[in-house]
């Protein structure tokens, strides 16, 4: 079966069986739909345009010659927030590691910058050093401030 992406621009664009093997969403699409040889399955990709989606077959088909550190920073957001949809571990992994290296050296607050992050998104602490954010929320994993005890 071939998976045929709809994007967000409404292109159209075939999945290399590369692609959909590094997707476990694509594979999923597979797995659940009964079609016979050589039938195409459309899916419709609401968040991703085909410019990105393009990225993410280029980058599936050969990884090594796709650079992620050619792309600008918004172009490897929108690449990261596609692979994270598609659930691309792989890809993600990717483009964490090209963000980590852009950010090395920066301060706090270029790194804020950078991440389009406002003061507002950062959670409040208590006296304790502790968030003060419900620990369910997406920010659980860094509620704790650690203090230097040196």
């Amino acid at each position: 079966m071939t998976v045929v992406a709809i994007c967000r621009d409404d292109v159209e664009l075939v999945f290399a069986p590369e692609a959909a093997c590094e997707s476990a969403l694509v594979r999923e699409i597979e797995e659940s739909t009964t079609t016979h040889e050589g039938q195409q399955h459309r899916v419709r990709l609401q968040t991703i345009d085909s410019d990105v989606l393009r990225l993410v077959v280029d980058w599936s088909i050969d990884p090594e010659r796709c650079l992620l550190s050619g792309l600008s920073r918004e172009a490897l957001f929108r690449l990261l927030e596609a692979s994270n949809f598609l659930q691309m571990p792989r890809l993600i992994c990717a483009c964490s590691t090209e963000a980590a290296a852009r950010m090395e050296g920066m301060s706090v607050e270029r790194m804020r910058d950078y991440l389009g992050v406002t003061p507002d998104d950062v959670p409040p602490e208590d006296g304790d050093g502790e968030a003060g954010r419900d620990p369910s929320s997406n920010w659980a994993p860094f509620s704790r401030v650690r203090k230097n005890t040196r």
